[in-house]
């Protein structure tokens, strides 16, 4: 089974991405991410260069209620140039498939520094 999802991220380049999140399904009932291994990356295009590894960046916070953290530092946004990048991540689960959330990744300039 392999389910997909959108999400489009927003990050200023200087400035932490920290957000949790619950995924759900259709119907509002938790998708449990017990056992699931979480990999995500960005990159400029499908088999694009890799610009960044986000799978150590995200945290399952809460395995019964689906439920994620992704924090990104600053210090890594900073070395990502402002444009609009793509990304995804699949999340695995030992038996019974994986489920692909994918969508923009758009790096806005700081203007106060």
């Amino acid at each position: 089974m392999t389910v997909s999802a959108n999400w489009d991220i927003t990050v200023d380049q200087n400035v932490r991405y920290l957000v949790n999140r619950n995924f759900v399904d259709e119907y509002g009932t938790a998708l449990p991410l017990t056992g699931a291994t979480i990999t995500a990356q960005v990159r400029k295009f499908p088999g694009g260069q890799l610009l960044l590894d986000l799978s150590d960046m995200i945290t399952i916070t809460d395995a019964t209620n689906g439920e994620i953290e992704m924090d990104i530092p600053s210090e890594t946004l900073a070395t990502l140039i402002p444009g609009k990048y793509l990304w995804d991540m699949l999340i695995t689960y030992p038996t019974t498939g994986r489920l692909k959330i994918a969508g923009t990744f758009t790096v806005t300039g700081t203007i106060t520094e």
